[in-house]
């Protein structure tokens, strides 16, 4: 995921899709580019470790930003 500051309240971020594997990630064949507001995002600024020539990635941190996705959804 990839993102930049549109204003003080909202964020343009590039999404990447997940694959079968938790914290594994691609980009899609399609950019999938939205503006989301602050309250929405959980992280910003970490760097994934590229594991095939930029097009597999993965998020050591996602098993810690999938639980807290998980308690957001359980409360929304």
């Amino acid at each position: 995921m990839d993102f930049e500051v549109k204003d003080k309240e909202n964020f343009v971020v590039k999404f990447m899709t997940t694959t079968r594997k938790l914290g594994q990630y691609k980009w899609p064949l399609r950019e999938d580019i939205q503006t989301v507001q602050k309250q929405f995002l959980i992280s910003a600024g970490f760097v994934p470790d590229c594991l095939n020539f930029e097009w597999l990635w993965n998020v050591k941190e996602a098993p810690t930003k999938d639980n807290i996705y998980n308690i957001y959804k359980k409360y929304s």
